[in-house]
């Protein structure tokens, strides 16, 4: 578990003084918080070991290897060995054990003019079908003593793996692989909901996760899986009649829904450790997200990537979806690589999810930035972590968040001058004004009480707003003529009578600031050229054959939704000029 080692390093150590220090094979990773910065190296050696320095399978083909031919695999050598073997069997996702074949490489005696003195080998691996997963090590052998080329030793696996398939043309694809009976499970944990019977017991089964494997053209990553959605909408989705691929027991029909995979540290999908598959049914189809984050981009917000990809399981296609990258580490690293904050922040920011609800759920409570109390035999500070999410720094902790929580509820008390102080010492007030002015736009259906995160810079401590989840968003549950001031107590148009206690401070302290910063965007990056520009770089993106052809089909008719979203845009660009004006 990555808690026990929380604050440790591993580093590089070199194995010889003599060998050169270009030579990867003169160096290796540190025993696991084994560090040893000014000791002797614990990987000392006479000399450098064997190392592989590439390992290409039929040419480096970017794709799946091809079905029904022989696997050709080479490997460049660094350092010189006796032999080298591979090992590998076909990958039984409901079976362990398997039966281990074992090749000899040959040598055919092609050097390279690098220092290490490279040699390349070869070997011809049998032909498999379409779905398969080939899993290989690499072992050389120097005065019969094994050392392992690939994976390394003290790599997290022992085994690593490549995929036979077909080349799927057209929209990006991923292929999953999950065995049936985990894929049961899944659904059976979720089944009580996000607390169990008593109302104050959380379910452990609600971020469950079983491994799995995904595959993207020939690459091959041991992921974990489990169901993604909120405690409303995590079960519902479309209905799939017929599923010809080894399933899942439950539900009965197979549903279309979300999956959250979660990557390996090592081995992240471009950049991402852990993405969203959304379903595209409340979401349906998919603007809100791709737009939506966009809008907020622009204002320099730190926001996640989307794209809309395929998703097959066990070889067959499950659905047509909208990978969403989840805000962490990667994301926030990109921001500041890309905005002005990366001028000022030394490393990224703490980054917390509301998750709340508009209620007491258990160790839940209202993620509306309201102080929390003791409940349910759970403390305030142990309600707040679960409230609010860590999605980074995670051993930190959340004291200073619910420091500025219960500051902020002191300071509404007395309002004035005291909550100005406050605010403009405890927030960064231009990007807060610039989520509420987009967010605001959008007529945002439930930011008030969770769906935003909160985000504390390093370099002064303030906080600001960053977007989530704006499924309902941009004139799908209230038209365009809603109110601008949505999350402000007593506004008419808050959904169910909820608001946002940061909101409501800042439309106190800043409302002729807000004011004049939505009529500004609502005239630049919110005006209805910007946000049709958008809508209609998305929709060139879909593929209505592929989304038609999803065994569930769409849950919503694309091209109807993309013209309501223009619209809207238009719309309400009038409404908030009208709102704005002196």
């Amino acid at each position: 578990p990555l808690a026990d080692h929380q604050g440790h390093g591993r580093s590089l150590q070199r194995v010889s003084l003599e060998g050169p220090s270009d030579d990867p094979g003169n160096w290796k990773a540190s025993p696991l918080d084994g560090t040893d910065p000014g000791s002797v190296a614990s990987a000392s050696a006479d000399g450098p070991e064997p190392v592989a320095l590439a390992v290409t399978w039929n040419g480096a083909a970017p794709g799946p290897l091809t079905p029904g031919a022989p696997l050709m695999m080479e490997l460049f050598l660094g350092g010189v060995v006796d032999a080298v073997r591979v090992e590998w069997f076909v990958d039984d996702l409901q079976a362990t054990g398997e039966p281990i074949s074992v090749e000899l490489l040959r040598d055919d005696g092609v050097s390279p003019d690098t220092t290490a003195g490279d040699g390349r080998w070869t070997v011809n691996l049998p032909a498999q079908g379409a779905g398969t997963v080939v899993r290989w090590r690499l072992l050389g052998e120097v005065e019969e003593a094994p050392i392992a080329l690939v994976p390394r030793s003290g790599d997290p696996f022992d085994w690593t793996g490549v995929f036979v398939g077909a080349e799927l043309p057209g929209t990006r694809a991923y292929q999953l692989f999950v065995d049936p009976d985990a894929w049961t499970s899944l659904w059976d944990v979720i089944g009580p909901g996000r607390v169990l019977e008593d109302d104050c017991s959380p379910n452990p089964g609600w971020s469950y996760r079983v491994p799995a494997v995904f595959v993207h053209g020939n690459s091959v990553r041991d992921v974990f899986v489990r169901y993604q959605g909120s405690r409303w909408q995590r079960k519902n989705g479309q209905d799939i009649p017929i599923w010809s691929a080894p399933g899942p027991d439950a539900p009965d029909p197979l549903k279309a829904l979300s999956w959250s995979i979660l990557f390996p540290r090592f081995a992240p999908l471009d950049g991402m450790d852990s993405v969203s598959l959304n379903k595209l049914n409340q979401s349906c189809p998919g603007l809100n997200a791709t737009v939506g984050f966009q809008l907020f981009g622009e204002v320099d917000l730190p926001v996640p990537r989307t794209r809309f990809v395929r998703l097959f399981i066990n070889g067959a296609y499950f659905n047509y979806t909208l990978e969403i990258e989840r805000p962490g580490d990667g994301s926030l690293d990109r921001w500041l690589d890309t905005t002005v904050a990366g001028e000022e922040e030394p490393d990224v920011p703490h980054l917390f999810k509301a998750s709340g609800c508009a209620c007491d759920e258990g160790p839940w409570g209202w993620g509306d930035e309201r102080p929390l109390e003791d409940y349910c035999g759970f403390s305030a500070l142990e309600r707040y972590a679960w409230t609010y999410e860590r999605k980074t720094w995670d051993w930190v902790g959340h004291q200073e968040l619910m420091a500025m929580v219960e500051g902020l509820d002191a300071a509404r008390a007395v309002g004035g001058e005291t909550l100005r102080t406050f605010l403009e010492t405890a927030f960064d007030v231009d990007r807060v004004l610039d989520y509420m002015a987009v967010m605001n736009w959008s007529v945002p259906f439930d930011d008030m009480f969770h769906n935003h995160y909160l985000v504390q810079k390093l370099s002064d401590g303030r906080w600001f707003l960053a977007p989530w989840d704006l499924d309902n968003n941009f004139g799908i549950w209230k038209g365009a003529n809603a109110s601008i001031y949505i999350g402000e107590d007593g506004d008419p148009d808050n959904r169910g009578g909820s608001w946002n206690t940061i909101k409501d401070a800042f439309l106190e302290v800043f409302r002729a600031e807000f004011d004049m910063r939505l009529a500004t965007l609502n005239e630049t990056v919110l005006s209805p050229e910007e946000v049709i520009a958008r809508v209609d770089a998305v929709e060139a993106q879909w593929n209505l054959l592929e989304i038609t052809a999803s065994p569930g089909g769409p849950a919503c008719n694309f091209a109807e939704e993309a013209a309501s979203f223009r619209a809207f845009a238009q719309q309400r660009q009038g409404v908030v000029r009208a709102a704005t004006s002196p």
